[in-house]
């Protein structure tokens, strides 16, 4: 599940930040780990 700050963004926009940070996040820690 996405973890994000409430208000951090619009609810109908949410959804395209969360895909753009969390794949950002989500590379960064998996190619640290590997």
């Amino acid at each position: 599940m996405p973890h994000y700050k409430p208000g951090e963004a619009p609810p109908r926009k949410t959804g395209g930040i969360i895909l753009l940070t969390g794949m950002e996040k989500v590379g960064k820690t998996w190619f640290a780990v590997n």
